[in-house]
């Protein structure tokens, strides 16, 4: 008789390796969702924060190169040249008209046009438009409130080629 023996594994060394398997697959398998999760998290956050650091760029590009600034029907005009740029102020989102309408979802509130630190509607008595020097609004992000301030200083320059009063 032939008694060689064949090196082998038991089926307690099987039982065991599979079971250390299936505890590795399982911790990795939870490990996986809850780095999926955290990176849908941020990237969600990080989409939020670049529509306020964009809505913040364009709106400070804007101050900067328009000539005067007034309200229009509860929206804010920038005279550029021959060129007006819109800005509409809604609860969820700021909508920016520019010749391509741009979109910002922001939820914001507190929305006020001020003309040297009054309503730009009681700035009419300056002339036929409700000028505007300042933009104050706040916006909601995460339970916190981020406040945006943005001045505008004009020249008298300014005021003279805009009025219809002025002698030119």
């Amino acid at each position: 008789m032939n008694n060689a023996r064949l090196k082998a594994f038991t089926m307690l060394e099987i039982t065991v390796t599979m079971a250390i398997v299936a505890i590795v697959i399982t911790i990795i398998y939870t490990a996986y969702g809850i780095v999926s999760r955290s990176f849908a998290s941020f990237r969600k956050n990080q989409e939020q924060v670049l529509e306020f650091v964009q809505l913040d760029k364009m709106i400070k590009r804007d101050f900067n190169r328009a000539g005067i600034i007034y309200v229009d029907n509860s929206r804010l005009v920038f005279m550029e040249g021959m060129v007006n740029v819109l800005y509409a102020f809604n609860d969820s989102s700021v909508i920016r008209n520019g010749g391509t309408i741009d979109t910002f979802k922001v939820v914001n509130k507190n929305v006020q046009f001020n003309f040297e630190h009054h309503p730009a509607t009681e700035s009419a008595w300056l002339a036929e438009k409700n000028k505007v020097d300042e933009l104050l609004f706040d916006v909601s992000f995460k339970d916190n409130i981020i406040h945006y301030i943005y001045r505008k200083h004009y020249s008298a320059e300014d005021f003279l080629k805009d009025s219809t009063y002025a002698i030119h």
